[in-house]
């Protein structure tokens, strides 16, 4: 099993990945920047991203992300680029 004590920031972009991003991704809970775009990721984006205490910037654009964003404080949030997905509903 690959443990990581400290990671800030990681990029998975264009890297054909598919499937749905899993839940453990807000294990990362340093984790500043995460880039997933460019992929094929299906399903909703964990609610739990939300929730992350450091994350500031998520890019999860030109996937097949569907389901609406998640809702939560998103509490360091400064740039979410989540265009060309299959979201419904209002971003609030």
């Amino acid at each position: 099993m690959l443990t990581c004590a400290i990671l800030f920031s990681f990029s998975l972009d264009a890297n054909n990945l598919v499937g749905s991003i899993p839940s453990e991704i807000c294990l990362l809970n340093l984790v500043q920047n995460i880039d997933l775009g460019e992929n094929a990721f299906q399903g909703k984006i964990p609610g739990c991203i939300a929730y992350m205490p450091s994350l500031n910037r998520f890019y999860a654009d030109n996937n097949q992300l569907s389901g609406s964003l998640p809702t939560g404080p998103w509490p360091a949030l400064e740039s979410l680029t989540i265009s060309d997905n299959k979201f419904s509903g209002d971003l609030s």
